[in-house]
């Protein structure tokens, strides 16, 4: 396809003849179980994921959800105001509340 990369394609051949991906088996070994969980959040894949829980120390949705709210996800690479908005409004819409 003329709109997918070799770099995409060939992680899509991957998931089609072994169905795994052995980068996000990688990076899910590599990283504490709960923030497996934050990548089900529309826009937030394992590398983003990583790189909030890296640079943030933010590994859980209760976590994340105030971090979104507070501005403090946009300045990080790869994640502008748009992937913050869209993690607000997953949360908004989801009914998920910060409160313990």
């Amino acid at each position: 396809m003329p709109s997918i990369g070799k770099d995409l394609a060939a992680k899509i051949e991957e998931i089609l003849e072994t169905d795994h991906l052995s980068m996000l088996d990688r990076l899910k070994r590599s990283m504490p179980a709960e923030l497996a969980d934050l990548t089900r959040i529309p826009g937030l894949g394992p590398k983003r994921v990583k790189l909030i829980y890296e640079k943030l120390d933010i590994g859980t949705a209760k976590h994340l959800r105030a971090a979104a709210e507070k501005g403090r996800l946009r300045n990080l690479p790869g994640i502008g105001e748009k992937t913050e908005k869209a993690i607000r409004e997953h949360f908004s819409a989801t009914g998920h509340r910060t409160a313990a």
